[in-house]
């Protein structure tokens, strides 16, 4: 069985930081209280399959 890691995503910044180091899916994150409205685009070429998203507007 595979185990996936949980990466925690509290903040605009945070987001950002892992998609300029390359991200491409959302796999095990948990995107908690983040406003991603102004984050359209980025959204859009991720694959969020597996993402939880807790609060926060999208």
């Amino acid at each position: 069985m595979r185990t996936r890691r949980t990466v925690e995503i509290e903040s605009l910044a945070e987001l950002d930081r892992r998609v300029a180091a390359g991200a491409s899916s959302m796999a095990g994150w948990r995107v908690q209280d983040v406003d991603l409205t102004d984050r359209s685009e980025v959204l859009l070429r991720l694959d969020a399959r597996g993402a939880l998203f807790l609060g926060g507007r999208i």
